[in-house]
Order: structure tokens, then C-alpha cells, then sequence
């Protein structure tokens, strides 16, 4: 009996550590990429404009060599444990969290969400200048997806006058995922693409508002 007893045991302990993991993080615990390529629209935001168009990552962590330029957020893992969650826009199929193909940083793919590379002026054109700085940017997954984030746009004249700034940043802001359900280990590919719809979705209604308002109307003179 004993010894049947102690036979059972690594079975029991590693279903209870799969029933902990379903516990502490069900929805995000295989999510390791966002595709911030996915949803993009053919027609962008800037694409009316004659502008010129600079993508900065500021991110202190990004710029302390800490994360890297891909780095758009973090997910628990089954024990509760956070791991960094990268941006997987223009990697070639398959991606593997084993290596590290070319894909695009976050700042790249902030750039081709808003302006198409058929409307930009030449490097050496007389154009005004729109400068987006991400100071923060940074998903995390849990019990559920919340969104930390910092942007900031200037427009600037081909002699480098301000012609107008414009912020928005928010903290602990919700995402809402009740609509995808949740994600296991047999479909958490299907549901990264569907996560990263929504987080594609939010980082478009953000720079919507970046560029709303005053900034709109100061662009609208410069065509």
C-alpha cells in the first residue's frame, strides 16, 4: 500500500500544479507574442498628410538595453511569474521563442500602422516633420490584459520649429477580453492572433487621440 501510495505521488503533484496553472493565470499563460502588424488598415492615419514621419522608442527600459526594441509587454506564466511577451510583426513562419528572427520593433511597426511608404516625401524634401516618442508602452497579462502607456507628437517645421505637441498616457488601463474566452495549451495560437487584434486595436485608438484634436487642425495646415 505504502508503496503504491508513494508511486501515485509525482503523478498527483504535477496535476496539481496543472490545476494551479489553469488557477492562476488561464487566459495568458502560453501567450508569447503580439502581432502588432495584425488589423492594419490601408488607409493610415498620416496618409493624407505630406509629412515626414520618426518613430522614437524612449522606453527607459529599451533605452537602458533592458528589454528589447520588441518588447511590448509581459504575460504570467503558470506560476503566476511574469515573462516579457515580444512584438512578432514581420517575423518569417514559424516563430519560435528559440531564437530570434528579424522582426520589427515596436517603433517600426508604430510607423507603418500610421503612414503608407508610398506617401512619404523624399528624406531630402522640405516637408514638416512628425515626431511620435513612445515614453511607455507596456501590455500585461494577469487575471486579465491591462495597457501602461505614454506618447508624445510634435510637429516640425523643415527648419525644426514646433508648430504643435500633443501627450496622452494612461496607467492600469483595461483591455477587454471576456468576448475571446479563454486560452489553453490546444488553441493559444489562434487566440494570440485574436489577443493581438485587440492589442493592435488599442494601440490605433490611442494614437487616434495622439493626433486628434489642435494637432489634427495644425497638420490640416500643411497640406
Amino acid at each position: 500500500m505504502r508503496s503504491s501510495f508513494f508511486f501515485r505521488l509525482p503523478l498527483f503533484l504535477l496535476i496539481l500544479l496543472a490545476s494551479a496553472c489553469a488557477i492562476v493565470a488561464p487566459g495568458f499563460a502560453t501567450v508569447t507574442f503580439y502581432d502588432f502588424g495584425a488589423g492594419i488598415s490601408e488607409s493610415k492615419l498620416l496618409d493624407a498628410y505630406p509629412v515626414k514621419l520618426l518613430v522614437e522608442d524612449l522606453r527607459p527600459q529599451v533605452v537602458a538595453f533592458k528589454k528589447m526594441a520588441r518588447f511590448v509587454g509581459t504575460a504570467e506564466n503558470g506560476m503566476g511569474e511574469p515573462r516579457d511577451v515580444l512584438n512578432r510583426d514581420g517575423c518569417p513562419e514559424p516563430v519560435s521563442v528559440h531564437r530570434t528572427p528579424h522582426c520589427l520593433s515596436l517603433a517600426e511597426s508604430i510607423r507603418h500602422r500610421l503612414k503608407n511608404e508610398s506617401t512619404l516625401p523624399s528624406a531630402d524634401s522640405a516637408k514638416p516633420l512628425v515626431l511620435i516618442e513612445i515614453r511607455q508602452w507596456q501590455t500585461r497579462a494577469g487575471s486579465n490584459l491591462r495597457l501602461d502607456y505614454a506618447l508624445d507628437v510634435f510637429l516640425r517645421s523643415s527648419s525644426g520649429e514646433t508648430l504643435s505637441k500633443a501627450s496622452v498616457h494612461g496607467e492600469d488601463e483595461v483591455i477587454d477580453t471576456q468576448a475571446i474566452g479563454k486560452i489553453n495549451f490546444e488553441n493559444h495560437e489562434a487566440k494570440e492572433h485574436v489577443l493581438s487584434l485587440l492589442v493592435s486595436g488599442a494601440l490605433d485608438a490611442k494614437m487616434n487621440l495622439l493626433l486628434a484634436g489642435p494637432f489634427r487642425e495644425a497638420l490640416s495646415r500643411q497640406r
